[in-house]
């Protein structure tokens, strides 16, 4: 009973997997891709359920996000020995400068898009 239970605590985002968000209309709202530089730790976890993990891990931690820092074949030899519950179910994440640039461009067309939205 106490290893199910521990199991439950490092694996509780996998039961979110097939839950999808949905308009007013009821109508599923487009899914969409992770980066391909995010990876799982394997546990044939989908996108949804990998950025559910990150976004628990940037919520409830108050240290920096960096991934499983095990090598992949431990962490799929034995996932519940080696797997750091702090940390979201993706390998170790490294985010280089030209990334930030990427995204904080991607930002500016979203605040261009929604600034034109709003003005119409």
């Amino acid at each position: 009973m106490l290893c199910q239970s521990l199991m439950d605590k490092f694996f509780w985002e996998k039961r979110l997997q097939g839950i999808h968000a949905c308009d007013k209309k009821g109508n599923v709202i487009k899914t969409f891709e992770l980066p391909p530089k995010i990876k799982a730790v394997g546990l044939q976890l989908g996108d949804e359920t990998i950025l559910r993990s990150i976004a628990t891990a940037l919520h409830i931690n108050e240290h920096p996000i960096t991934g499983q820092n095990k090598p992949k074949a431990l962490l799929d030899k034995n996932p519940g020995v080696f797997i750091n519950s702090t940390q979201p179910l993706v390998l170790g994440l490294h985010v280089t400068d030209e990334d930030i640039e990427i995204q904080e461009k991607r930002v500016l067309e979203a605040r261009m898009r929604l600034q034109e939205a709003l003005n119409e």
